[in-house]
């Protein structure tokens, strides 16, 4: 349940009144200042918000210690008490903590500790809960910029990698989630916790060496004439970056793609698949492909780094074009990992041989790991998969 804030009822002196009168302004200007304080910075862009949960019907909640409750729509106070333990779930009429029903559609939930834990999930900030027309909700946790990069860190690179390294993907990583977070300022949230933004651990994804590499890039992002921009990364290039223009509307001089020497020693340089005729025909009709036969896929063309644009599919009824890019979505990334490929018909098994893995734009991570064991710094990593882009304070970027 919700505890509401402890009053005294017993008889005091009125010096003891007043004491309590004072502590308690005291405690009241101070949560104030603290609310004031979380919802100036998050509209700073030193708070991330991050969709943990969309469209579940309920989860568990902890707290211990102090913890207060706003409206999120008119800012106004709910509650406050000390210590949860319940079971978050929607009502007909509002969102119920425990055995306490909130007639808000919206609450955010401010724990004083450094941690809250839900679904015994240890997570750093505060909490955002957002009631769906269903009688489901999104769960969004708003927490602090650092603590967001450090919570991905480990999911993005080995933290046993170099320090330079580290400090390279921790750049591009804070880079990445603020220009998300301008992308998505009118949205409910900045970023998901999975793949397709970037995949946000908590503090159980937290380490030693990649919270060192993140503190000691502290506030540092990547521009480009003075704005930010998305610096994408991705696995290994295979050889050379991608140019972002060929996926995206999305024409940027750090990311029109590079010659890379670094990753050739990387375990993804090269890949092999094999897929059954099958297996490609039934993805691609569950994604609306209308396909009864695959006899043959012609590769229509490659851009400037070597990767595959277009693909004839050639079926006994029609033929069907389709993108690289969505072909591999289709089929699965796993499976083809990127578009810089070719293929071969074996009786009824296509046989793929490709290179890199990822989309390939922006900084390849294997390449910047060899690189930093060749004595680069994380700022020559960043200004070689980057050109022209340069690294600055936030404080000194306009948003």
């Amino acid at each position: 349940m919700v505890p509401p804030m402890k009053t005294v009822a017993s008889r005091q002196s009125p010096v003891a009144s007043l004491f309590i009168f004072l502590f308690f302004t005291c405690y009241l200007l101070l949560a104030t200042c603290y609310l004031s304080f979380a919802y100036a910075q998050s509209e700073t862009g030193n708070y991330v918000r991050v969709l943990i949960l969309k469209n579940a019907p309920s989860f568990e909640l902890y707290i211990k210690g102090n913890y207060k409750i706003e409206s999120l729509k008119t800012k106004n106070a709910l509650g406050a008490g000390e210590n949860i333990n319940a079971k978050v779930y929607m009502d007909i009429d509002g969102i119920t903590i425990g055995d306490n029903l909130l007639r808000e559609n919206r609450i955010v939930i401010f724990p004083e500790s450094a941690l809250f834990y839900l679904n015994n999930r240890p997570l750093r900030g505060g909490l955002i809960i957002r009631k769906e027309n269903d009688l489901s909700f999104s769960v969004i946790n708003c927490l602090n910029l650092e603590d967001y990069v450090k919570g991905v860190l480990f999911h993005e690179v080995s933290h046993h990698w170099p320090k330079e390294a580290l400090c390279a993907q921790a750049v591009a990583t804070r880079t990445y989630v603020l220009y998300q977070k301008e992308v998505s300022k009118d949205k409910d949230y900045d970023v998901t916790s999975d793949i397709y933004s970037q995949v946000y651990g908590g503090k159980d994804a937290e380490r030693y060496r990649t919270n060192s590499a993140v503190e000691h890039t502290k506030g540092l992002v990547l521009t480009y004439k003075g704005k930010i921009f998305p610096a994408y990364f991705h696995a290994t290039c295979g050889g050379k970056t991608e140019d972002a223009a060929q996926l995206w509307d999305m024409n940027l001089v750090p990311l029109k793609g590079v010659d890379c020497n670094f990753c050739v020693k990387s375990k993804h340089f090269k890949w092999q698949k094999t897929l059954s005729r099958s297996e490609l025909i039934n993805k691609l009709n569950k994604s609306g492909y209308s396909i009864d036969s695959l006899e043959a896929i012609e590769i229509l063309g490659r851009d400037k780094s070597g990767r595959v644009k277009k693909l004839k599919l050639k079926s006994k009824s029609a033929n069907h074009i389709i993108s690289a890019k969505d072909f591999r979505q289709i089929i699965g990334g796993t499976d083809i990992r990127s578009t810089n490929f070719d293929l071969t018909f074996s009786g009824d098994n296509i046989y793929f041989e490709g290179f890199g893995w990822g989309h390939g734009v922006g900084m390849c991570q294997w390449g910047a790991y060899f690189a930093s064991r060749k004595g680069y710094k994380y700022q020559d990593i960043l200004k070689f998969y980057y050109p022209g882009a340069k690294i600055e304070e936030i404080g000194n970027v306009a948003f």
